[in-house]
């Protein structure tokens, strides 16, 4: 996989929006090979910039996250 985060949230993107339409299409995703379903997600990818703009969105909105703004107090042991 990629080591780059947006590449992983597009890749993530683009595997539910296909396992979606397969299932809509009443395929079970058992029977679907995953490499069939990597090779349509970089199609996907690559045949909409839609994707990759949503993932860099994501990722720009998790990085927002710092860590001083999550009350972890006592979650973690010394």
């Amino acid at each position: 996989g990629s080591s780059d985060p947006v590449e992983r949230e597009a890749n993530a993107i683009a595997k539910e929006a296909i396992k979606t339409a397969l299932r809509a299409q009443g395929h079970k995703l058992g029977d679907i090979d995953a490499d069939d379903i990597n090779r349509l997600a970089e199609q996907a990818i690559a045949e909409n910039p839609d994707i990759t703009k949503e993932a860099k969105r994501r990722v720009e909105q998790r990085s927002k996250i710092a860590l001083g703004d999550l009350d972890i107090g006592g979650a973690v042991a010394d």
